[in-house]
């Protein structure tokens, strides 16, 4: 009898420790996906932004690419360069 209450609190003893093993790694488990989540949140903020910035660029690559409209307003804007057929006007 003495055998089988030792073997008996021996399986009781591996059980909770295996139940606490479990518990501990299922805790882990639960603060390490709160981790990735909060990391794919940031990954998803940083996502944007380059993707607005990509948007930018591609506006202004757009915007350079017409080379001949490019020039056209900065020589009429900056340079003060009339267009053909152009008149100008000053108020004094």
């Amino acid at each position: 009898m003495d055998d089988k209450l030792k073997k008996t609190k021996i399986i009781a003893i591996v059980i909770c420790c295996l139940a606490f093993v479990c518990l501990v790694t299922v805790i882990f488990q639960f603060v390490k996906l709160g981790n990735l989540k909060y990391r794919e949140r940031e990954l998803e903020a940083k996502s944007q932004a380059l993707n607005e910035v990509i948007a930018e660029y591609n506006k202004e690559k757009n915007y350079y690419a017409d080379r001949e409209q490019y020039l056209d307003e900065y020589a009429h804007e900056v340079l003060n360069m009339s267009k053909e057929g152009e008149i100008w006007y000053t108020y004094r």
